[in-house]
């Protein structure tokens, strides 16, 4: 594997997985066990471990599903180590994200297609970059919004609490879908 094609790969998880990370944190900004500089160490680690995993299943669908699946768990663990809130309202907002993050890369793929088939030659080019930038450009300040102003109010209003017992089986139920079809 050519260093500018790995450089590539560096450049679009970047621009993937940056605005996620932070809307993962966003709302539970507040609830935090460690130091933001903790927190951000364990991001970049992340960041290098999700690059050599889109690597590695770049080689072969089968191991880019089961990479997939493995990363919804890191994703939990982050979680589950870094924030002081109930499991079930992570859970939420983790689905929640998720569900976005598939929404865009159907998208994504669609206009990748679209305008760079014919063109393109790596599904990890710097073309996919920015397309996915312009994607992310166009639908993060209405995520954003959503988690910031609605969701967030919700955590620390401490009204009804057992909803979110339930409450995650809606966004997981979109994630389950969408990772079976």
């Amino acid at each position: 594997m050519q260093i500018t094609y790995i450089l590539e790969f560096f450049v679009y998880v970047f621009v993937d997985f940056i605005p996620n990370m932070m809307l993962a944190i966003i709302p539970f900004r507040n609830y935090l066990r460690f130091s933001k500089r903790t927190v951000f160490l364990m991001v970049a680690v992340l960041y290098i471990m999700l690059v050599f995993s889109r690597i590695l299943g770049s080689q072969s669908l089968k191991a880019a599903t089961v990479l997939s699946v493995v990363w919804i768990f890191i994703y939990m663990v982050f979680y589950g180590i870094n924030f002081r809130i109930e499991l079930t309202k992570l859970l939420f907002v983790l689905l929640t994200i998720l569900n976005y993050g598939s929404f865009i890369v159907i998208v994504y793929s669609y206009l990748t297609y679209y305008f760079l088939s014919p063109t393109i030659d790596k599904p990890y080019s710097i073309q996919s970059s920015g397309i996915l930038s312009i994607v992310l450009i166009i639908s993060y300040p209405v995520i954003v919004l959503l988690l910031e102003k609605k969701i967030r109010p919700l955590f620390s209003s401490g009204i009804n609490n057992r909803m979110w017992k339930y409450l995650w089986l809606v966004p997981a139920t979109f994630c389950l879908s969408y990772y079976y079809n």
